[in-house]
């Protein structure tokens, strides 16, 4: 066996053995309470009960029959996010290779084994663990197409993994976007790849045209302090709904705070079980410090791996700063 396959199998054994160890560690805590509920309603009760929160239903579904199966016990239940956090560390090596050579790859590998924000939700009965997939997995199959490893069944495979992305969560519709300036820089496949893009909302259309009609409702003042109401709450964070008390957040603080909240670690306070803040911007700081680094070294190498060095060097550039800003709020009294 190759040593880079044998360091590949040693990683995912042991993310394996970090997301299965004593993973009843703690009894459901209030949110996983909320996947139990929703996953032992009726089908029809799941997609009226969805409408009216921060989720789609797709991921309450797979949950409900992934339960039926296997039973609604805390260890049953959390292995199903297990099972997608080291599909999650698989891909970061996949995804990496298209940029890096094999050692690196493995590397930026074992950081996603390690990761605390990406251990902690492969260990609770949430959908994030299967959010970060779907993100890799896209990302993976749209680098595949746009180098020309190109059939139809991946194009196909692509096109649905973009459409029911937003069923799971809403904030796979970003996807859609990054994946849009994707194609456009691109030479080869562009219009194919722009036509998925396109295309592929139409399976989620349905859904999100009947939530968005619940807009006008959600907005109300009367609306205001109900904490289930995620469109309200958002919606007047943006500056865009009245009452509550609340000043609406500048378009800067909002972005700032929404970055903050979803890359590197949770606002101060929000989860009182959650890892260490400083393990979660440390590893954020670290890595992005080594993607700029070996940015540098590829931009250094010239030829091919001449433009893979000055995006990794941008992308590190980018999100440094938002990093450390994001760790000194977190030490700030």
């Amino acid at each position: 066996m190759p040593a880079y396959s044998l360091g590949i199998f040693v990683i995912l054994l042991l993310g394996w053995l970090l997301r299965l160890y004593n993973l009843e560690f703690q009894p459901l805590w209030w949110d996983e309470g909320y996947t139990v509920y929703f996953a032992t309603l009726p089908l029809p009760d799941i997609l009226k009960e969805t409408a009216q929160i921060d989720h789609p239903p797709l991921y309450w579904i797979m949950m409900k029959i992934w339960g039926e199966a296997a039973g609604f016990g805390p260890w049953s239940m959390r292995v199903f996010s297990a099972f997608f956090g080291i599909l999650t560390v698989a891909l970061t090596y996949r995804l990496s290779r298209f940029f890096l050579p094999t050692w690196p790859a493995i590397v930026a590998s074992l950081f996603s084994a390690l990761a605390p924000f990406l251990l902690w939700h492969s260990r609770e009965e949430r959908m994030y663990s299967l959010v970060f997939t779907i993100a890799l997995f896209s990302s993976v199959l749209a680098l595949r197409l746009a180098r020309g490893e190109t059939n139809r069944r991946t194009w196909l495979l692509y096109g649905f993994t973009l459409g029911v992305g937003p069923l799971i969560h809403y904030f796979l519709t970003l996807l859609w976007p990054v994946h849009a300036l994707l194609w456009l820089s691109q030479k080869r496949e562009r219009l194919s790849g722009l036509g998925v893009v396109t295309a592929a909302p139409i399976l989620s259309l349905p859904w999100l045209l009947f939530v968005l009609s619940n807009l006008a409702e959600a907005a109300r003042p009367e609306k205001a302090g109900q904490g289930g109401d995620f469109l309200y709450r958002l919606l007047q964070a943006a500056g865009w709904g009245t009452g509550g008390g609340q000043n609406p957040l500048s378009l800067v603080e909002f972005s700032y705070r929404l970055a903050g909240s979803y890359s590197v670690g949770y606002q101060p306070g929000s989860y009182g079980d959650f890892p260490s803040n400083a393990q979660s911007y440390t590893f954020a700081i670290i890595f992005l410090i080594i993607v700029m680094f070996a940015g540098v070294f590829f931009f250094l190498r010239r030829a091919i791996l001449h433009h893979d060095g000055v995006s990794a060097w941008f992308l590190g550039a980018f999100f440094l700063p938002l990093a450390v800003a994001y760790a000194i709020q977190q030490l700030l009294p």
